[in-house]
Protein backbone atom coordinates (compact mmCIF):
# COMPACT_ATOMS: atom_id res chain seq x y z
CA UNK A 1 0.00 0.00 0.00
CA UNK A 2 2.64 2.23 1.24
CA UNK A 3 4.60 2.00 -2.35
CA UNK A 4 1.32 2.29 -4.40
CA UNK A 5 0.44 5.65 -2.86
CA UNK A 6 4.47 6.36 -3.46
CA UNK A 7 3.75 5.94 -6.66
CA UNK A 8 0.55 7.60 -7.24
CA UNK A 9 2.43 10.93 -5.42
CA UNK A 10 5.13 10.53 -7.65
CA UNK A 11 3.08 10.31 -10.81
CA UNK A 12 0.83 13.04 -9.47
CA UNK A 13 3.93 15.34 -9.24
CA UNK A 14 6.01 14.38 -11.88
CA UNK A 15 2.95 15.49 -14.26
CA UNK A 16 3.04 19.21 -12.70
CA UNK A 17 6.76 19.33 -13.54
CA UNK A 18 5.55 18.52 -17.44
CA UNK A 19 2.98 20.88 -17.27
CA UNK A 20 5.52 23.50 -15.74
CA UNK A 21 7.82 23.05 -18.61
CA UNK A 22 10.46 21.91 -16.19
CA UNK A 23 11.29 18.60 -18.55
CA UNK A 24 12.25 20.85 -21.26
CA UNK A 25 14.75 22.59 -19.53
CA UNK A 26 18.67 21.65 -21.02
CA UNK A 27 20.75 19.31 -18.96
CA UNK A 28 23.44 22.48 -18.47
CA UNK A 29 21.90 25.22 -15.40
CA UNK A 30 22.53 28.79 -15.94
CA UNK A 31 23.89 31.20 -13.18
CA UNK A 32 20.93 31.48 -11.40
CA UNK A 33 19.10 28.55 -12.30
CA UNK A 34 18.76 25.50 -9.90
CA UNK A 35 20.80 22.68 -9.98
CA UNK A 36 19.98 20.01 -12.43
CA UNK A 37 18.70 16.45 -11.49
CA UNK A 38 20.03 14.05 -13.89
CA UNK A 39 19.51 10.53 -14.56
CA UNK A 40 15.99 9.88 -13.18
CA UNK A 41 13.84 7.01 -14.43
CA UNK A 42 10.39 6.86 -14.47
CA UNK A 43 8.87 6.82 -10.86
CA UNK A 44 11.71 8.83 -9.43
CA UNK A 45 10.58 11.36 -7.02
CA UNK A 46 10.32 15.26 -7.53
CA UNK A 47 13.52 16.78 -6.33
CA UNK A 48 12.26 20.36 -4.93
CA UNK A 49 14.16 23.32 -5.96
CA UNK A 50 16.28 21.62 -8.60
CA UNK A 51 15.50 21.02 -12.80
CA UNK A 52 14.52 17.76 -13.06
CA UNK A 53 15.62 16.20 -16.70
CA UNK A 54 14.29 13.40 -18.11
CA UNK A 55 13.32 12.25 -21.71
CA UNK A 56 9.76 10.51 -20.76
CA UNK A 57 6.24 12.13 -20.60
CA UNK A 58 4.15 12.22 -17.24
CA UNK A 59 0.42 12.55 -16.80
CA UNK A 60 -2.13 13.41 -14.80
CA UNK A 61 -5.46 11.72 -15.49
CA UNK A 62 -8.59 11.98 -13.27
CA UNK A 63 -11.89 13.15 -13.08
CA UNK A 64 -11.69 16.22 -10.90
CA UNK A 65 -14.86 19.07 -11.97
CA UNK A 66 -12.09 21.91 -11.40
CA UNK A 67 -9.17 20.47 -13.09
CA UNK A 68 -6.80 17.95 -12.42
CA UNK A 69 -3.76 20.57 -11.56
CA UNK A 70 -3.87 24.03 -9.98
CA UNK A 71 -1.16 25.97 -9.52
CA UNK A 72 -1.10 29.26 -7.69
CA UNK A 73 1.88 31.84 -7.15
CA UNK A 74 1.47 34.24 -4.19
CA UNK A 75 4.29 36.66 -5.41
CA UNK A 76 4.06 38.81 -8.27
CA UNK A 77 5.35 36.23 -11.16
CA UNK A 78 2.80 34.27 -13.44
CA UNK A 79 1.62 30.72 -11.99
CA UNK A 80 2.88 29.37 -15.25
CA UNK A 81 5.66 28.84 -17.36
CA UNK A 82 6.22 26.88 -20.82
CA UNK A 83 10.03 27.31 -22.83
CA UNK A 84 10.30 25.22 -25.21
CA UNK A 85 12.35 25.86 -28.60
CA UNK A 86 12.32 28.58 -31.00
CA UNK A 87 9.21 28.16 -33.78
CA UNK A 88 7.89 25.40 -31.87
CA UNK A 89 4.90 25.88 -30.17
CA UNK A 90 4.98 25.86 -25.97
CA UNK A 91 0.90 24.66 -25.60
CA UNK A 92 -1.33 22.23 -27.70
CA UNK A 93 -4.92 21.06 -26.72
CA UNK A 94 -7.10 18.69 -28.30
CA UNK A 95 -10.34 21.13 -27.85
CA UNK A 96 -11.69 24.27 -29.80
CA UNK A 97 -13.82 25.15 -26.31
CA UNK A 98 -13.24 28.46 -25.70
CA UNK A 99 -11.38 29.63 -22.76
CA UNK A 100 -12.90 32.66 -20.25
CA UNK A 101 -11.27 35.45 -19.14
CA UNK A 102 -8.04 34.35 -21.89
CA UNK A 103 -6.12 37.50 -22.54
CA UNK A 104 -3.80 37.12 -25.29
CA UNK A 105 -1.77 39.34 -26.92
CA UNK A 106 -1.19 38.05 -30.25
CA UNK A 107 -3.70 36.05 -32.77
CA UNK A 108 -1.92 34.64 -35.46
CA UNK A 109 1.02 36.58 -34.86
CA UNK A 110 -0.70 39.73 -35.57
CA UNK A 111 -1.94 42.87 -32.79
CA UNK A 112 -5.50 43.54 -32.66
CA UNK A 113 -5.33 46.51 -34.40
CA UNK A 114 -3.23 44.79 -37.00
CA UNK A 115 -6.24 42.51 -38.03
CA UNK A 116 -9.21 44.32 -38.20
CA UNK A 117 -10.21 48.48 -39.21
CA UNK A 118 -13.30 49.91 -39.59
CA UNK A 119 -13.99 53.84 -40.69
CA UNK A 120 -17.05 55.36 -41.19
CA UNK A 121 -18.59 58.86 -41.96
CA UNK A 122 -22.29 59.45 -42.37
CA UNK A 123 -24.34 62.96 -43.24
CA UNK A 124 -28.24 63.29 -43.06
CA UNK A 125 -28.08 66.05 -45.05
CA UNK A 126 -25.30 65.47 -47.76
CA UNK A 127 -24.78 68.90 -49.91
CA UNK A 128 -26.15 68.28 -53.49
CA UNK A 129 -24.29 67.25 -56.69
CA UNK A 130 -24.36 70.24 -58.81
CA UNK A 131 -23.98 68.16 -62.30
CA UNK A 132 -21.13 66.29 -63.21
CA UNK A 133 -18.73 64.23 -61.04
CA UNK A 134 -19.31 65.25 -57.27
CA UNK A 135 -17.98 63.81 -54.17
CA UNK A 136 -20.70 62.69 -51.40
CA UNK A 137 -19.13 60.93 -48.90
CA UNK A 138 -15.60 60.98 -48.02
CA UNK A 139 -13.98 58.70 -45.16
CA UNK A 140 -9.82 57.70 -44.28
CA UNK A 141 -9.09 54.55 -43.26
CA UNK A 142 -5.46 53.77 -41.97
CA UNK A 143 -4.18 50.45 -43.38
CA UNK A 144 -1.81 48.73 -40.89
CA UNK A 145 -0.03 46.05 -43.68
CA UNK A 146 -1.10 44.62 -46.78
CA UNK A 147 -4.76 43.54 -46.75
CA UNK A 148 -8.09 44.23 -48.34
CA UNK A 149 -10.05 47.23 -47.97
CA UNK A 150 -13.84 46.63 -48.10
CA UNK A 151 -15.71 49.22 -49.00
CA UNK A 152 -19.62 50.24 -48.47
CA UNK A 153 -21.30 53.88 -49.54
CA UNK A 154 -24.98 54.84 -50.47
CA UNK A 155 -26.74 58.00 -50.85
CA UNK A 156 -30.59 59.12 -51.28
CA UNK A 157 -30.55 61.50 -53.99
CA UNK A 158 -34.08 63.02 -56.21
CA UNK A 159 -34.39 65.34 -58.94
CA UNK A 160 -38.02 66.94 -59.71
CA UNK A 161 -38.01 65.68 -63.42
CA UNK A 162 -36.70 62.30 -63.01
CA UNK A 163 -32.98 61.18 -64.81
CA UNK A 164 -29.83 58.41 -64.67
CA UNK A 165 -27.58 58.97 -61.94
CA UNK A 166 -24.48 57.04 -61.83
CA UNK A 167 -22.53 56.51 -58.32
CA UNK A 168 -19.15 54.67 -57.31
CA UNK A 169 -16.35 54.38 -55.37
CA UNK A 170 -12.84 55.61 -55.61
CA UNK A 171 -9.33 55.95 -53.28
CA UNK A 172 -6.55 57.89 -53.65
CA UNK A 173 -5.27 55.26 -55.97
CA UNK A 174 -7.67 54.39 -58.61
CA UNK A 175 -11.65 53.18 -59.18
CA UNK A 176 -12.66 50.75 -56.49
CA UNK A 177 -13.64 47.75 -59.19
CA UNK A 178 -17.17 46.64 -59.18
CA UNK A 179 -18.50 49.59 -57.52
CA UNK A 180 -20.11 51.47 -60.61
CA UNK A 181 -23.89 51.63 -59.92
CA UNK A 182 -26.81 53.18 -62.13
CA UNK A 183 -29.95 54.41 -60.60
CA UNK A 184 -32.80 55.88 -63.13
CA UNK A 185 -34.23 58.47 -60.48
CA UNK A 186 -38.40 59.03 -61.18
CA UNK A 187 -39.97 62.46 -61.00
CA UNK A 188 -40.01 64.03 -57.47
CA UNK A 189 -39.13 60.56 -55.85
CA UNK A 190 -36.47 59.84 -53.82
CA UNK A 191 -33.60 56.69 -54.87
CA UNK A 192 -30.86 55.04 -52.98
CA UNK A 193 -27.25 54.58 -54.47
CA UNK A 194 -25.99 52.06 -53.13
CA UNK A 195 -22.46 50.91 -54.05
CA UNK A 196 -19.96 48.15 -52.37
CA UNK A 197 -16.25 47.19 -53.40
CA UNK A 198 -13.45 45.63 -52.48
CA UNK A 199 -9.79 47.36 -52.81
CA UNK A 200 -6.12 45.36 -52.26
CA UNK A 201 -4.02 47.25 -50.53
CA UNK A 202 0.10 46.84 -49.79
CA UNK A 203 1.98 47.45 -47.29
CA UNK A 204 0.73 50.05 -44.46
CA UNK A 205 -0.26 53.56 -45.48
CA UNK A 206 -3.36 55.59 -45.17
CA UNK A 207 -6.56 55.39 -47.75
CA UNK A 208 -8.95 58.07 -48.39
CA UNK A 209 -11.91 56.36 -50.04
CA UNK A 210 -14.79 58.55 -51.59
CA UNK A 211 -18.52 58.06 -52.58
CA UNK A 212 -19.04 59.52 -56.24
CA UNK A 213 -22.33 60.58 -57.86
CA UNK A 214 -22.04 61.86 -61.47
CA UNK A 215 -24.66 63.43 -63.53
CA UNK A 216 -25.47 65.58 -66.23
CA UNK A 217 -27.92 68.05 -63.85
CA UNK A 218 -27.40 68.81 -60.68
CA UNK A 219 -29.67 66.25 -58.17
CA UNK A 220 -30.44 66.57 -54.39
CA UNK A 221 -28.65 64.57 -52.20
CA UNK A 222 -30.03 63.71 -48.44
CA UNK A 223 -29.37 61.43 -46.07
CA UNK A 224 -25.94 58.99 -46.75
CA UNK A 225 -23.30 56.60 -45.41
CA UNK A 226 -19.76 55.29 -46.07
CA UNK A 227 -18.24 52.12 -43.98
CA UNK A 228 -14.61 50.96 -45.10
CA UNK A 229 -13.44 48.09 -43.29
CA UNK A 230 -9.74 46.72 -43.56
CA UNK A 231 -8.69 42.42 -42.97
CA UNK A 232 -5.46 41.46 -43.80
CA UNK A 233 -4.35 38.56 -45.82
CA UNK A 234 -0.57 36.69 -46.83
CA UNK A 235 1.09 34.77 -44.21
CA UNK A 236 -0.06 35.51 -41.86
CA UNK A 237 -4.03 36.43 -42.48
Amino acid sequence: MARRASHLLSGVVGGLVVLLGLALVPAVAGAGDPATQTGLSPGSPLQAGRVNQIDASTWIRGTAPNGNLRLANDGNGPALQLNTQAGRAPLTVNSKGRVDQLNADLLDSLHADQIVRVASTASEDAPDAPGGTHIALLTTIAAPRTGYLVVQGSVMMSHPAGMVVHCYLQSEHGHVPGSWRTVVLQAGQPEDCSSSGVLRTSGARTHDVRLYVRSDFPVSLREGSLYALFTPFGANG
